[in-house]
């Protein structure tokens, strides 16, 4: 800041600068005309002009494509190109009249943590087209990344990965959104159907658009069964609330919206997954009263007449993950109601309303939620098949259940053999052995439970191995990353230790062109008195200024050549 408004009463009115805004290049060196100072604020019409100056001069050289960080990217950037780039304008900041200039704007890492999950995701460097940064990282720890990959996956994995990654065109297979889109369940299905003549050294299985449907059906009716059970306790805290909060009642109508979205999209993926169940669906005009129909809902005759048995297999066991989640939620609001509750009892205050006590109101309904959320998945888990929710260790929540962990230990429980902690707070998952099929009851030994257990993990299987396709795709393009920076390093190295001699070497021709003879090596000839005193003044000057750059310019060429010799050695120096 070039003048800081608290220190004068007046404020920023008193100063005639209250900031300074400049733009820089990767290397960190200040950009010509990239310099300008802020008369009120931080405002878009100084940073406009700030940017456009060094597009302009690019623009000109014949840069078309550019990659501009800035902490404000996400909202700056929206229009930038209509306010600056607008040929309909009275003046065009950057004048595009030789081909459209495209911008890419995104977040420096450095500012990414302030912003929420979306915006920082959608504005990262890391998942922006064709931009990069160079990782903290070094060249050789990329690479060893990339050969335990390779050992990992096997010889004939990775001969297969290359091959599908040179095919592609190498690195631009990164920036073909028809292979890098996040896949959906009729991508993974034909990918999966293409792979079936195949021989890989990945495992790739062929279970069909409809068993991966099965799985995309249910991970989003449950999702959409957790955000019925949030709209219902905001609607019970609404009757309860003797003077609703606008910020309530917006969240109400939110999540209306995504629920009723949520009921459209989960009925007409029904009706392809089940189209038995077409006849029985019925929308509630309330969405937080829809019964969103699935096999749990329906009678063991029910469930047996439509064939739904893998169906329903499938659901119970997701909606068992599902329970393990919430009940790791209910720890963490209930973890956060313990903090906001110790803070609420140490403050010294006689506001009724403070940010602690909205704090901790909060955590509480935080805590609501997920509790609601539980009891909507246990219900229905527990009706179809409560041998499974007791195998699990999954029970029914209490309010004796819910203590928090704070008071439990300052109340000394733990020194207590009649005070345990309540289950939620005990319950693990269950290791692979555990789920062995010799320690399954006869209930759950029959072929459906089976057939369903195989279908999920073939399916997580088939997502696995997206993810190491990927994973090695991403793991050479940064070794290809990481080499060309290193050239282009190089090439950057011999341009400036070029640049700087001939600088030397044009000051040095200055000067003798002065008749003050210059060397560029350094060892400039005596000048004797009878010569300098027979100049003018001004030619003195102008003989003793480039004298004084010459000199200048041949220590930073000495400097930079010592450091570049350092830093790829002395042999490797020689050559570039």
């Amino acid at each position: 800041m070039a003048g800081d408004p608290g220190y004068t009463p007046e404020g920023s009115k008193s100063l005639d600068v209250t900031g300074i805004f400049c733009v820089s290049c990767r290397h960190i060196f200040i950009c010509p005309n990239g310099v300008i100072d802020f008369h009120k604020g931080e405002r878009y019409r100084y940073a406009d002009v700030c940017f456009a100056g060094p597009l302009n001069y690019s623009y000109a050289a014949g840069l078309r494509y550019f990659v501009i960080t800035y902490d404000i990217a996400c909202k700056y950037g929206i229009n930038f190109k209509s306010r600056c780039c607008d040929s309909s304008c009275k003046f065009v900041l950057i004048p595009t009249g030789q081909g459209d200039i495209n911008i890419v704007f995104c977040v420096n890492k450095f500012h990414q943590e302030s912003h929420d999950e979306g915006c920082a995701a959608k504005n990262s460097l890391n998942y922006t087209k064709s931009a990069y940064t160079r990782s903290v990282q070094s060249l050789d720890m990329v690479i060893s990344e990339l050969d335990d990959l390779k050992t990992s996956l096997g010889a004939e994995t990775t001969a297969e990965l290359e091959a599908e990654y040179l095919s592609a065109g190498g690195e631009q297979f990164l920036q073909d959104p028809n292979r890098l889109r996040w896949l959906s369940q009729k991508d993974l299905a034909r990918q999966m159907q293409d792979a079936e003549s195949k021989t890989s050294g990945i495992v790739r299985g062929s279970l069909g658009s409809a068993k991966v449907a099965d799985v995309d059906l249910m991970c989003k009716a449950l999702n959409l069964e957790a955000m019925q059970a949030r709209l219902r306790q905001r609607k019970d805290d609404l009757a309860k609330s003797s003077n609703p909060t606008p910020g309530l009642r917006g969240r109400i109508v939110e999540l209306t919206k995504q629920v009723t979205a949520g009921l459209e999209k989960h009925y007409s993926l029904l009706s392809i997954v089940a189209p038995q169940l077409n006849s029985l669906a019925s929308k509630a005009k309330d969405p937080s009263a829809d019964v969103i129909l699935l096999p749990s809902r329906l009678t063991p005759e029910e469930v047996e007449h439509l064939g739904l048995a893998k169906l329903l297999a499938v659901e119970l066991q997701l909606r068992v993950g599902q329970a393990y989640d919430l009940v790791v939620k209910l720890r963490d609001a209930l973890a956060l109601q313990s903090f906001w509750t110790r803070h609420v009892k140490s403050q010294n205050s006689n506001q009724k309303t403070t940010r602690r006590v909205s704090g901790l109101r909060s955590s509480v309904a935080r805590v609501t939620e997920a509790v609601r959320a539980y009891d909507t998945c246990y219900k229905w888990l527990a009706k179809r098949a409560p041998d499974m929710a007791k195998r699990f260790g999954l029970h029914p929540v209490q309010r004796s259940d819910l203590v928090l962990l704070s008071a439990w230990r300052d109340s000394k429980g733990y020194k207590r053999t009649n005070s345990r902690l309540p289950w939620i707070w005990t319950l693990r998952p269950l290791t692979r052995s555990d789920l062995d099929i010799e320690i399954m009851d006869d209930s759950e030994k029959n072929s459906d439970s089976l057939a369903a257990r195989s279908t999920l993990e073939q399916v997580v299987d088939e997502w696995k191995n997206e993810f190491i396709r990927l994973d090695f795709v991403h793991a050479i393009a940064a070794t290809e990353r990481w080499t060309e920076e290193v050239r282009i390093l190089e090439c950057e190295m011999r341009a400036t230790y070029l640049s700087l001699r001939n600088t030397a070497l044009m000051w040095a021709k200055r000067g003798n062109d002065m008749d003050a003879p210059q060397a560029c090596d350094g060892d400039a000839p005596p000048m004797y008195d009878d010569q300098w005193f027979a100049m003018s003044p001004e030619v003195r000057g102008y003989a003793a200024y480039a004298s004084r750059q010459t000199a200048l310019y041949i220590g930073l060429a000495q400097d930079a050549s010592e450091q570049f010799g350092e830093v790829v050695g002395k042999d490797r120096w020689k050559d570039i």
